[in-house]
């Protein structure tokens, strides 16, 4: 599983904002502010990932990457990372891609988070 993405092997991922980061986040926050000015709602969507993979201070790197999108203009976080539970390795193809199974219920459980969401204002428009 772990050769099927060789990145997941040679990332070095950390929890803490260095530079690079930085320069990440303010070139996010240009595109966020010109959809913006477009009146497109944006939405951050934490996506499930397989726990057969390695994450250091997964919960960290969350609250990191929760704080920052809340900064530079997500109108709303969606948290989906746990929508398989603990053993969710049969819904991946490898350590972060899920298969079709997986993109089936993913998909199914984002559509529920927007719906129930007030992003359209009445949620009976659906």
């Amino acid at each position: 599983v772990h050769d099927t993405c060789h990145l997941m092997k040679t990332s070095k991922i950390t929890n803490k904002e260095t530079k690079t980061s930085e320069l990440y986040f303010q070139r996010l926050k240009l595109f966020y502010d010109s959809m913006k000015k477009r009146n497109i709602k944006i939405v951050g969507v934490f996506s499930p990932n397989s726990k057969l993979g390695t994450f250091p201070n997964r919960d960290e790197r969350y609250l990191l990457w929760k704080r920052r999108l809340n900064e530079i203009g997500s109108i709303e976080i969606f948290e989906l990372q746990n929508v398989f539970g603990e053993n969710n390795g049969r819904y991946y193809y490898d350590l972060l891609h899920m298969n079709r199974e997986g993109a089936k219920i993913f998909t199914e459980e984002l559509a529920k988070k927007i719906i129930s969401s007030n992003l359209f204002g009445d949620s009976n428009a659906f």
